[in-house]
């Protein structure tokens, strides 16, 4: 009687076991488990196994600069263009260098850096164009001549006023270092990592201070087929005085594992723990953009219009087109 309950106990234990191992195996909670062993041993291939790195990064961006820049009231129709523009240009190459940081960390290599400002600055000079024919005075420039004089004034002007945005946008940091983004900027990539480090610690989300999980959430993907997670972790703010949640959010696609692809509630997060941020952002935002007005652009669309009409290439054009008008030409004067 009591072997029988006994081998009862055990086979209810084993299955109880299996059933367990089974669950975790199947939990998007095994993501973290997997990613947090991942950099551990600085294995890359079970880190992107686990984590969606590239909507990771993209989610953060879309958060933490392009809302922000894109939602600032007090820019003119024109800065808000311009300003637009400037953030979904620069977000690939951001994103591509964020995401090569993130690459080393968890490889454990170095990042290759400089001892000078965070941010390389534009060039301030384009790339090399190759000239253009030699014009033939006789006969007058051709259309390629004048197309290609135009291209060169347009990339000059371009990187002109990358340069002046630039200098724009590191002199408002430079002078704003009580500002998390501004101090980000401002930084070398040396001292931006201990920055972070700092902060992180500031707002509680460390080891530390975590405090557990609240919630574990899942549901069925029903336009993919798959399954979606959302989990809330909780920490002990220092910085704000109470715990705060960061809710991750990840993606099993049909027959795949889980994923990490983004922090839900990462802008609310930051408002919370960093009440200045948006303002922060569109401050910088804005004194980038300083100057971007219809004035300057009119002025700027006029200069680089005048630069290509007197050209010698634009000049040699038309005296061609002068001289087989005959009478004619004397419209062009």
């Amino acid at each position: 009687m009591k072997q029988s309950i006994v081998l009862s106990l055990m086979a209810v234990t084993t299955i109880a076991t299996a059933g367990g191992i089974f669950w975790w195996l199947d939990s998007p909670l095994r993501a973290f488990e997997q990613t947090a062993t991942a950099i551990k041993t600085h294995d890359t291939a079970l880190f992107a196994k686990n984590v969606d790195e590239q909507s990771l990064i993209d989610s953060a961006m879309e958060d933490l600069v392009f809302l922000p820049v894109t939602e600032t009231k007090w820019f003119t129709p024109i800065q808000h263009e311009a300003a637009t523009t400037a953030v979904a240009v620069a977000r690939g190459p951001v994103e591509k260098s964020l995401q090569k940081q993130l690459d080393a960390y968890v490889a454990g290599t170095p990042v290759a850096h400089t001892d000078s400002a965070t941010l390389a600055a534009p060039g301030s000079s384009p790339p090399a164009e190759s000239p253009s024919a030699a014009t033939d005075a006789s006969t007058g420039g051709t259309i390629d001549d004048v197309l290609h004089v135009a291209k060169k004034e347009l990339r000059n002007e371009t990187h002109r006023l990358k340069d002046i945005g630039y200098a724009n946008m590191m002199n408002h940091a430079q002078s704003h270092p009580e500002a998390l983004i501004c101090q980000l900027i401002a930084s070398d990539k040396v001292t931006r990592k201990s920055v972070i480090k700092e902060r992180l610690e500031q707002y509680g989300l460390v080891a530390s201070n975590f405090k557990g999980i609240s919630s574990v959430q899942e549901a069925n993907d029903v336009q993919n087929g798959g399954k979606n997670a959302m989990i809330d972790f909780k920490f002990q703010s220092p910085k704000v005085g109470h715990e705060v949640t960061v809710q991750a959010f990840l993606v099993r696609p049909p027959g795949g594992d889980w994923k990490i692809t983004r922090v839900s509630n990462l802008r609310t997060l930051v408002a919370e723990l960093e009440p200045s941020y948006d303002h922060d952002v569109q401050e910088l935002a804005s004194a980038t953009m300083a100057g971007a007005t219809p004035e300057m652009a009119t002025q700027e669309i006029k200069g680089t219009a005048a630069r290509i009409f007197n050209a010698p290439e634009t000049k040699s054009f038309l005296k061609g087109i002068k001289s087989k008008l005959g009478k004619l030409g004397g419209l062009l004067d």
